[in-house]
Parts: structure tokens; sequence; C-alpha cells
């Protein structure tokens, strides 16, 4: 947590009208090594006279000491760490729907995760409100043959060239921020897809919303 930090500069990029000290110093200390499940409650109060406010949103980031992989017991840890990548990298904790991610030692019970023979074979994160960029840790998981990323507008930059080493039958990022690599290998990987929704969109350049089925 922040130290002394400004108030409105501990969520936003665009900070609001607010500043001030957090007292006491590192309160939600007590709470290190706590699970992250269940629900949050923040209580505030204006020590300042003659002067009134409404909190309009508030947001709590927990980090991790240790990767959870440690304890999933039904994947490889490459394969775990690469949800666990995915997750932290496209800020997991704001998702829609992040049943079980982080939270359960069963990481093919994961909302969209699916699994068969111990591998991820699909991730179905549609609309579910992934922001940033997508990690190159991605292509850890070696088994997948279904992406969906859909619908994620805050979803941008580059497909890692990492992808190209999965056996994907179905693709589908329309509707995302994401664009492809301007090279050859990419080009072909992604021509090989059977079931392939994208952008249209190479990086630096501009074409028309690909789909192909």
């Amino acid at each position: 947590m922040c130290i002394r930090d400004s108030i409105a500069a501990a969520c936003a990029a665009t900070p609001p009208a607010l500043s001030g000290f957090l007292r006491p110093d590192q309160p939600l200390r007590a709470f290190d090594g706590q699970p992250l499940a269940g629900t949050w409650q923040l209580q505030v109060a204006d020590q300042l006279p003659n002067d009134t406010g409404r909190l309009v949103e508030w947001c709590l980031l927990p980090s991790l000491a240790t990767s959870w992989c440690a304890s999933v017991t039904d994947l490889p840890a490459a394969e775990c760490a690469a949800l666990e990548s995915l997750f932290v990298a496209t800020d997991g904790w704001r998702w829609d729907n992040r049943a079980g991610w982080l939270d359960s030692t069963k990481a093919c019970q994961w909302h969209g995760v699916t699994c068969a023979g111990g591998h991820v074979t699909a991730l179905q994160l549609a609309g579910n409100e992934l922001t940033g960029r997508l990690p190159v840790a991605v292509g850890g998981l070696t088994s997948l043959q279904l992406l969906d990323l859909s619908g994620n507008g805050a979803l941008a930059g580059p497909l890692p060239n990492t992808l190209t080493a999965l056996p994907l039958s179905r693709f589908w990022f329309d509707g995302t921020g994401l664009c492809a690599p301007d090279y050859g290998r990419f080009g072909v990987w992604l021509a090989g897809i059977d079931d392939l929704r994208g952008t249209g969109e190479t990086c630096g350049q501009l074409f028309l919303p690909l789909i192909r089925r």
C-alpha cells in the first residue's frame, strides 16, 4: 500500500481534485497473507471543518508476495504461470468475472479456462474487461486450441510473437485494440487458423475487420 502518498494519485491516471495523507501509515498491513476472496469495505471520514465532499470511487490493488501457481495442482507449472501472467498483465483484479482466478487451487475451474488431459485447451474471456497488453507468456499454453478475447476494447497493442507456437483452430480478438505484427511468419500462422475473427489491423497499418470461418 501507499505510504503518505497523495490519495488522488493512488489509483487514477488522471487524478481528481483530492489530496491527503494515509493515517495511520500502512493501515492494511494487518491483512498481509490473507485470502483475497471476500468483500472489501472502505470507511472514509472527512476531518476538515467547513469542507464537504463525496467519495465517488475507490480501488484496492493487491499484490502477490509469491506465485499462486505453487498451490495449483491440476496443471503444469509453465501453463499455470502463463495464466497468472495473463491475469496480472490485463488487470485481472478488475475483470467482470474472475471467479476462481488466483483463489482456487484448481486452475481448470477458473472462469473461462477449459482443460483436457491436464492441459489448457481453451481460454474464453470475451467481454470480460481485460485491459493492457497480451503478455508473451501466453505462448506457454502449448495445448491451447481456442482463444477468445473478443469484446475487450481496452486490450491493445501487438499480438505477441509467442502465439505462433500455439495450435489454435479458433482465435477471436475482434472488438479489441490488438494488432498483428507486420512480418511474414506471423501472417502465415494467422492465415492458417480455421476460425479467425480479428481486428484487421496490422501494427502500424489499418485494414478492414477480419473475419473468416
